[in-house]
């Protein structure tokens, strides 16, 4: 089995040691780690596109949260498709957040708008921890 881990910041200056640390823990080797440093408004994301060649039916694809992998609910719809029917590999998501009520909202939305605009987070700013 291989274990694949991806992290995502919105830009250069930000830092992925939090997310990165928690795909270590999770237990992804250093190397299969792949980082981006960029908006997450679409998948045109080089270390993305490596990480994707790379999965195979034998792979799981490890990501700390959701709105690391995308910010367009749609688009992160099709890349799962994409990772488990056509790669045929296992995806895990560390931290998922569970909104109940607010889930539709959240949905529609797209869930990075959704919590920026509840307050939750900064724009620019994808850093949630609810413990």
């Amino acid at each position: 089995m291989n274990i694949y881990g991806y992290a995502r910041v919105s830009s250069k200056d930000q830092n992925a040691t939090l997310q990165i640390n928690a795909l270590k823990n999770f237990g992804v080797a250093s190397e299969k780690i792949f980082v981006d440093r960029q908006s997450g408004k679409d998948f045109n994301r080089p270390q993305y596109k490596k990480l994707l060649r790379r999965l195979k039916s034998d792979s799981v694809f490890v990501v700390k949260s959701i709105d690391r992998l995308g910010r367009n609910y749609a688009e992160i719809i099709d890349q799962w498709r994409i990772i488990t029917k056509e790669k045929g590999a296992a995806v895990v998501v560390i931290k998922i957040i569970v909104l109940h009520f607010l889930l539709p909202a959240a949905l529609s939305l797209g869930i990075s708008e959704f919590m920026r605009r509840r307050g939750w987070i900064k724009s620019g700013d994808m850093k949630l921890e609810l413990e």
